[in-house]
């Protein structure tokens, strides 16, 4: 893995400069910062999180089997409202990369507001009934 990271932090087709910073528009970069941590063409383990049609949102984590590209992501397509709560699930409850769990809700929620979905990741849940 660091040996790929010296391979591609200089040239890859994904990097962006934007004045002082550099940013990055890889595929399961879910910062879109272009550092080894949030690296999914360095990391064997990523998340990524897009946009799909209608009122959902795709949730992308790179498998183990990496020889292969065509088989490497897991596509998960869930509504917008529980994305949040799929991806919390899916990278610390499963101890995937707990690191990027709360970057990767973040991202979640932002698209979920973009398309102009209120209380994105809040779930509704009935209170339980008060016994007297």
């Amino acid at each position: 893995q660091d040996l790929i990271w010296e391979l591609v932090k200089s040239n890859n087709c994904f990097i962006v400069k934007r004045g002082l910073n550099t940013f990055t528009r890889e595929p399961c970069n879910v910062t879109n910062k272009h550092a080894y941590k949030f690296s999914g063409l360095a990391n064997k383990h990523c998340v990524g999180i897009t946009n799909a049609a209608g009122n959902k949102v795709t949730v992308q984590i790179k498998r183990a089997n990496g020889r292969s590209p065509a088989k490497m992501f897991d596509n998960v397509t869930v509504n917008s409202l529980k994305a949040a709560r799929t991806v919390a699930g899916s990278t610390s409850r499963r101890r995937y990369r707990g690191d990027l769990a709360k970057f990767a809700v973040r991202r979640a929620r932002a698209l979920a507001r973009a398309k102009g979905i209120k209380n994105a990741g809040v779930d509704h849940i009935k209170p339980r009934r008060q016994r007297k």
